[in-house]
C-alpha cells in the first residue's frame, strides 16, 4: 500500500522538475509548424518560418516534414524536397497530401513510372480533394500523347532587317583584264526596322521518363517599318527531342514573299535551359543555337546558310523575349557576300 504523503512529496517533486526545465517549456511554446501557419504566406516567407524548425525536434514530425517537403518543391529544390517528403512518409505513410507531392517530385526527377503508380494509387482510393484530383490524373497520363495550341504576338527590332551587306562598291572581273572596281550609284546601307510578327503553332507531346518527343505545325506572318523585303508569310513542320534541359529539333519550311520569291529551309538546333529560374514569376532563361540551310528554287544566288546564337527568356505568364546574334553566309555569289545581323525581340503567347 502506498502511502498518501509519499505520493505527496513525488508530485511535488515532479511538478518542480517540469516548471523549472527550460526545454519542456519552451516545447509547450513553440509547437512544430502545420499547414494553418502558412497559410497567408508567400513561398519566401513559408520557408523563412519552417526551415530553421528543421534542425530540433520538428526535423522528427510527421507533418512538418511533410509541409517542408512540399514548400522545398514547390520553391524548385526538387531532389532535396524528395528526401523530405520520403521522410515524412515514413513516419505517417497515410498523408494523402504528402503522397501527391512525393508523386510530382519523383516524376518532375524522371522517375514517371514511380509518380504514375502513387497517383493511381490515390485516385482509385477516391477520398482525395478535386484540386488534387486534376494534378494527380495528368501525371497518370503522361505517357500518352497531348496536343495543344499556342497564339503567339511578337514585336521586335533589327538592325539589319533584310540582311544586306553595306557597300559603296562592286568589284567586277572582266575575262583577262583582271578586276575593275565599280562604285555603286546609290550605297548599299542596312535597314534598321521594327517589325511585328503573329502565329499560331499546333505542337504535340509525348512523354517516356526524362525523353519528351514534340511534333509541331506553325503558321507565321511578319510585318516589318520600312522594308517590304522582309515581309514574309512562312509555314514549318517540326519535329523536337528533349532529354533533361537539353533539346534538339529539325524543322522544314517555306516561306512566301509575295512577289513571285519562295524560300525553303531546313533548320537545325539545340536549346538547353539554364539551371536556375529568373525572380518571382518564374523565368527560365536558356541558350539556344541554330543553322538555317535557306534555299530559293527560283533564283539560286539568294541561297544562304545561317548561324544563329541567341539567349532566350520564357515566363510562365506567358512573356517571351529573345536576344540573337545572326552570321548569313552566301553560298552561291550573292551580291555582297556574307552578311550578319543582331535581333532583340519580345512578346507574349497565349494557349
Amino acid at each position: 500500500m502506498i502511502r498518501p504523503l509519499f505520493v505527496r512529496q513525488y508530485l511535488t517533486l515532479f511538478l518542480s522538475c517540469v516548471l523549472t526545465s527550460p526545454s519542456l517549456v519552451r516545447a509547450d511554446v513553440e509547437p512544430c509548424p502545420t499547414y494553418s501557419n502558412i497559410l497567408s504566406l508567400t513561398l519566401v516567407e513559408s520557408l523563412d518560418l519552417v526551415a530553421p524548425k528543421m534542425t530540433s525536434k520538428c526535423g522528427d514530425d510527421a507533418i512538418s516534414t511533410g509541409l517542408y517537403g512540399g514548400l522545398l518543391l514547390r520553391a524548385g529544390a526538387v531532389e532535396e524536397a524528395v528526401g523530405w517528403l520520403e521522410k515524412s512518409l515514413l513516419l505517417d505513410p497515410e498523408q494523402r497530401g504528402v503522397r501527391a507531392d512525393y508523386a510530382l517530385a519523383l516524376s518532375s526527377l524522371g522517375d514517371s513510372a514511380s509518380g504514375r503508380q502513387i497517383a493511381s494509387d490515390l485516385l482509385e482510393s477516391g477520398s482525395i480533394p478535386k484540386g488534387l484530383t486534376d494534378v494527380l490524373s495528368s501525371l497518370v497520363s503522361l505517357d500518352q500523347w497531348t496536343a495543344a495550341a499556342q497564339f503567339s504576338i511578337t514585336g521586335g527590332y533589327s538592325d539589319n532587317i533584310d540582311y544586306v551587306a553595306e557597300l559603296s562598291s562592286l568589284d567586277l572581273t572582266f575575262g583577262e583584264d583582271g578586276v575593275t572596281t565599280f562604285p555603286l550609284v546609290e550605297d548599299s546601307i542596312a535597314t534598321r526596322a521594327s517589325f511585328l510578327q503573329q502565329g499560331l503553332v499546333l505542337n504535340g507531346l509525348y512523354r517516356e521518363g526524362h525523353l519528351q518527343v514534340m511534333p509541331s505545325i506553325s503558321l507565321s506572318e511578319r510585318r516589318s517599318a520600312g522594308s517590304d523585303v522582309s515581309d514574309y508569310t512562312s509555314g514549318q513542320l517540326g519535329l523536337a527531342l528533349e532529354y533533361g534541359q537539353t533539346s534538339m529539333y529539325v524543322g522544314l519550311g517555306s516561306t512566301d514573299y509575295g512577289f513571285g520569291l519562295d524560300r525553303d529551309d531546313t533548320r537545325l538546333g539545340v536549346s538547353h535551359l539554364l539551371s536556375t529560374k529568373l525572380g518571382g514569376a518564374g523565368c527560365q532563361p536558356g541558350l539556344q543555337a541554330e543553322l538555317w540551310r535557306q534555299r530559293f528554287p527560283s533564283v539560286t544566288t539568294f541561297d544562304a546558310d545561317v548561324t544563329r546564337l541567341g539567349l532566350w527568356i520564357d515566363c510562365d505568364a506567358g512573356w517571351q523575349g529573345s536576344v540573337y546574334v545572326t552570321r548569313d553566309r552566301a553560298v552561291g555569289s550573292r551580291i555582297g557576300g556574307n552578311r550578319s545581323g543582331l535581333e532583340a525581340q519580345a512578346g507574349r503567347s497565349i494557349r
